[in-house]
């Protein structure tokens, strides 16, 4: 759409609509020719398209696909570095289990934490980790056939054993196996008594059995020449036995 503007000094819009004679243009008036906004001296308006991005549309399954590989190689990346740092860090994920990848860092774990859990079930094997040190089970709800000591006590290395917090009402005499263990935490669970084969461990540092049913202490711990720390509070004790005099470390 075109409008005329007369310029004269009574300067007036002409709209379309109008004709010359009914404007009262005079002769030697200056006319100027206007687009409205949007036109041009073309054929028309300028029209700018819109710029749009094709929408991609994937099904349900290419979601499930894209997921899955990505969770493998999530796995892949985390037992890679489990093998590489030897830490196999798993606490409060809200296990059942201990995930079968673990098995596969074999001797290259050095730690197993999988504290705050539901684990129910500490398989035999647990030997294919030949080389780990710490093993810490706190805290999971494990009662005395959730834990195969087959398994567990063929772990030579092992130096720190947690299972604090948790059901156990026996500890096996199968422990005795475990001669490179410094630390031995099994506070808050249901024990009755400690084994015998305690004394076998040369090497106990620290024993943390409070928080039990303990009613009786074994002699042979006098054997233990390497304690520093026992704490056998809360438990049912009457008396303890006069061979803990012979632990001079004791702090």
């Amino acid at each position: 759409m075109f409008f005329l503007v007369d310029k004269s000094s009574s300067s007036k819009l002409l709209v379309d609509a109008m004709t010359l004679k009914e404007s009262e243009v005079m002769n030697g008036a200056k006319l100027m020719l206007m687009a409205s906004q949007g036109l041009h001296q073309g054929g028309g308006p300028l029209l700018k398209e819109a710029q749009t991005r094709p929408i991609s549309r994937r099904s349900e399954d290419e979601y499930k696909k894209s997921d899955a590989r990505s969770e493998v190689v999530m796995d892949k990346n985390r037992l890679e570095r489990w093998k590489a740092t030897g830490v196999v860090a798993l606490a409060e994920c809200n296990l059942k289990a201990i995930p079968d990848e673990v098995w596969a860092c074999g001797s290259s774990a050095r730690v197993l934490d999988v504290n705050n859990n539901c684990i129910q079930d500490v398989p035999e094997k647990i030997s294919c980790l030949n080389s780990i040190q710490k093993l810490l089970l706190n805290a999971n709800g494990i009662s005395d056939e959730a834990i195969h000591w087959e398994g567990l006590t063929s772990l030579k290395y092992l130096t720190v054993l947690s299972i604090s917090h948790n059901h156990l009402t026996n500890l096996p005499s199968s422990l005795g196996f475990l001669t490179s263990l410094r630390q031995l935490h099994v506070a808050n669970n249901k024990l009755t008594s400690l084994p015998n084969e305690i004394s076998i461990l040369a090497q106990l540092e620290v024993l943390k059995a409070n928080n039990n049913r303990i009613t009786t202490i074994p002699a042979r711990i006098g054997e233990c020449n390497s304690l520093n720390e026992v704490d056998l509070s809360a438990n049912l004790l009457s008396e303890l036995p006069e061979t803990l005099g012979n632990l001079h470390n004791l702090k």
